[in-house]
């Protein structure tokens, strides 16, 4: 029905790569997983009734939208890419800073 473009398959495994990395590091508790869970069931709610609502757009408009969405994926890639890169790059230049830090005290 629709093509997606080169951006958006491009996109969507440095996603999942970036998850693949950054969420083991992240240790949630119970208190998290249960708000998370409510979360997850609001974001399935969207997604089903979006998907209802999509089936209605006509083709060249959902065309049009898919167009945007993927623009958005490809921009919010970069940003994840350069927070990534700032985040390493911060860490690795204030490293030696708390290393001394520790000497002196």
């Amino acid at each position: 029905m629709f093509q997606r473009d080169n951006a958006f398959t491009m996109g969507t495994p440095i996603v999942i790569l970036l998850t693949i990395i950054i969420c083991p590091q992240m240790h949630m508790s119970w208190s998290d997983v249960k708000g998370a869970a409510l979360g997850a069931v609001s974001l399935a709610g969207a997604v089903l009734m979006l998907s209802f609502v999509f089936d209605f757009i006509p083709d060249g408009m959902m065309a049009q939208i898919l167009n945007i969405l993927n623009t958005f994926v490809v921009y919010y890639t970069y940003a994840l890419i350069l927070g990534l890169v700032m985040s390493t790059a911060m860490t690795a230049c204030l490293s030696p800073v708390s290393l001394v830090r520790r000497r002196m005290w």
